[in-house]
């Protein structure tokens, strides 16, 4: 897998990564109290709880977290005004 240089701040990278965990962790906590016998729908269930994460908990000085969609499917855009970099979250799959 390449490395690519990402010019944003490194704390708003950390809170990207935690903001991530944390949604993960949301949806497993999630399937354990509700002892879910079936997974359907998991995959959109955890961007769901991603991008509440992401949307809710991200915190940019200089920028923006804004809803957006691709196609039908709803997502979260990290906009920083300090590059005009806007970062979208996907799996590299869906790219």
């Amino acid at each position: 897998m390449e490395t690519f240089q990402i010019p944003i701040n490194e704390n708003v990278k950390k809170d990207i990564y935690r903001s991530i965990q944390n949604g993960l962790s949301d949806m497993e906590d999630f399937s354990l109290r509700e002892k879910l016998t079936f997974q359907n729908g998991f995959p959109q269930l955890k961007w769901a709880y991603i991008f509440t994460r992401l949307f809710h908990g991200l915190h940019i000085e200089n920028g923006e977290v804004l809803r957006g969609k691709r196609g039908p499917w709803p997502l979260v855009m990290i906009y920083d005004e300090a590059t005009s970099y806007l970062y979208v979250v996907i799996e590299k799959e869906k790219f």
